[in-house]
């Protein structure tokens, strides 16, 4: 194998690990956006069931 081919094969692997360090760190960060996701959407649910529980008291009084 000759210097040229040496270097590419080089060139060629740090591309590889750059990709698979960009696809975890895309992985990474979707599954962040999910998680905030589902925090934002727990959050709804109770200030809409806090709502829902003032508007009942206080139209019952």
């Amino acid at each position: 194998m000759g210097n040229e081919e040496k270097s590419r094969g080089k060139a060629r692997q740090k591309a590889d690990d750059a990709k698979s360090k960009a696809a975890g760190t895309e992985g990474q960060a979707k599954e962040q956006a999910e998680e905030r996701a589902r925090k934002a959407r727990l959050e709804a649910d109770e200030q809409d069931q806090r709502a829902r529980e003032t508007f009942d008291r206080d139209y019952d009084a």
